[in-house]
């Protein structure tokens, strides 16, 4: 039979990167050092779905008298320039859809039957140009529509502004619930022990949450460098080269 170039492997660890990491964290002058060992997921869907969840939930309790009036004081301290900027977030995909309004790229040359390969070279590096020259036109119409809409922002009652902000306000600080509540469940599911790969590290999401935020930082710092040389196919650590897949 042919060899195929198949391999034995264990198949819970197939999607997986694997590699040890020395976590450094300085917490007022002093260094602490912890080994910890990473194995990303092969999916991370129930993370985002975690996430989800907290985005949605974060975005009811914003309706909650209570929590609105919180965020409404939150904004009366902002700084102009910040509201208006928030204010005009709610409107930048319409203000982006209006000035591009009766604007089309050029069509792509295609290829005409006996056409000489440079000349046809020749009217596709043109359409390039004209793509380029035409999408910078189209980005300096929206950017002056945008201008224009935040100068009219700037000189409307700062009441009005903020009424405008709320949405956007909120919507920001839902994505950062997203996203703090993706990377602790990430952190809670692909830290284990050193010394024992099959032990989790935390014992739970709650963990990670209860974390200093310069240990967490430094956690999340130490997966992403694992998971960069996964997307990035460099080899693992030597000591790991049996169970992280191949880089070709």
């Amino acid at each position: 039979m042919a060899d195929t170039g198949a391999k034995h492997i264990d198949l819970r660890k197939l999607g997986r990167w694997e590699a040890e990491r020395e976590v450094r964290v300085e917490i007022d002058g002093k260094v602490y050092l912890q080994k910890v060992y990473i194995r990303t997921a092969p999916s991370l869907g129930a993370a985002t779905q975690a996430a989800q969840d907290a985005y949605g939930r974060f975005l009811q309790r914003a309706e909650e008298p209570a929590v609105s009036r919180i965020y409404n004081e939150t904004l009366h301290g902002l700084a102009s320039v910040q509201l208006v900027e928030l204010a005009l977030e709610a409107e930048r995909v319409e203000i982006a859809d209006r000035a591009g309004q009766g604007w089309a790229a050029p069509a792509e040359p295609t290829r005409t039957a006996g056409e000489d390969e440079a000349k046809f070279r020749s009217r596709h590096d043109k359409w390039a140009r004209d793509l380029a020259k035409a999408e910078s036109q189209q980005a300096k119409a929206v950017d002056a529509a945008l201008d224009a809409r935040r100068k009219e922002l700037i000189v409307m009652p700062r009441s009005e502004v903020e009424v405008l902000a709320f949405a956007p306000f909120v919507r920001s600080l839902a994505l950062d619930a997203f996203m703090s509540e993706r990377q602790v469940q990430i952190l809670a599911s692909c830290c284990f022990e050193a010394e024992e790969h099959e032990r989790p590290y935390f014992g739970d999401a709650e963990a990670v949450r209860a974390l200093h935020p310069a240990a967490r930082e430094a956690m999340w710092e130490a997966y992403c460098e694992v998971d960069a040389g996964q997307r990035e196919g460099e080899a693992p650590l030597a000591h790991d080269s049996e169970t992280a897949p191949s880089s070709s």
